[in-house]
């Protein structure tokens, strides 16, 4: 399944910036990913989106490209099976 998302904030910039609308694509049990890839993930309550640095067996290290992204770096690694979304494309 295919969803549209608004990108809220700047820990992705330039590579995405606030208010742009983006195209992704709903994570199934039988998808990889891959260093590289912006997905969706759900942290406390709130939906994120960052890019994949490092995939461990323990879990996916994610980071923001802003130097003060909340992330990995800060929250250390996120378990695959929280990721909702793989980012395709932006479209405006």
């Amino acid at each position: 399944m295919i969803k549209l998302f608004k990108v809220k904030g700047d820990s992705l910039y330039p590579l995405l910036k606030d208010k742009e609308v983006i195209l992704a694509l709903k994570v199934t049990s039988f998808f990889s990913f891959k260093i590289g890839n912006i997905v969706i993930f759900e942290k406390d309550g709130k939906a994120m989106m960052k890019k994949v640095k490092r995939i461990e067996k323990d879990g996916v290290f994610v980071e923001g490209t802003s130097p003060y992204s909340a992330d990995s770096r800060t929250f250390g690694l996120i378990p695959s099976c929280i990721i909702t979304h793989k980012v395709l494309f932006k479209l405006f």
